[in-house]
Parts: structure tokens; sequence; C-alpha cells
């Protein structure tokens, strides 16, 4: 019975894991449809330009004295 329990268990982790990949794959995803035909396909991606941030960081204000 024990055997049992582990290969259930092992099954319903696998799953997850792989729920979890698919979601984080196509997840952000988004496709236009028109009449039924898909259109266009954007993947969003979450990732930040570096020298965006560099930007951000090293940018202020004169001071006005």
């Amino acid at each position: 019975m024990s055997k049992e329990l582990t290969n259930i268990l092992k099954i319903l982790l696998i799953t997850f894991v792989l729920l979890f990949l698919y979601n984080t794959a196509f997840g952000k995803t988004i496709t236009m449809e028109v009449d039924g035909k898909e259109i266009i396909t954007i993947t969003v991606s979450e990732e930040k330009d570096k020298t965006q941030k560099s930007e951000e960081t090293t940018e202020e204000e004169p001071d006005c004295e």
C-alpha cells in the first residue's frame, strides 16, 4: 500500500511541476483573433533592460539653492 501511495504522490508532483512550467511559458501570451482566425500573438516578457535601470538610479535633479 505504501508503494501505491508514493506512486500517486510522484504523479501529482510531476503534474504540478509540468503545469507550472506550462504556465510560465505560455501564461503571458496574448493572441488576437478576428472572425475565428489568429491574427497576431504577443509574448510578454518581464525582463528589464539593464541600461534603463542604471539610468533610473543615477538620475538626480539639481538642487536650486
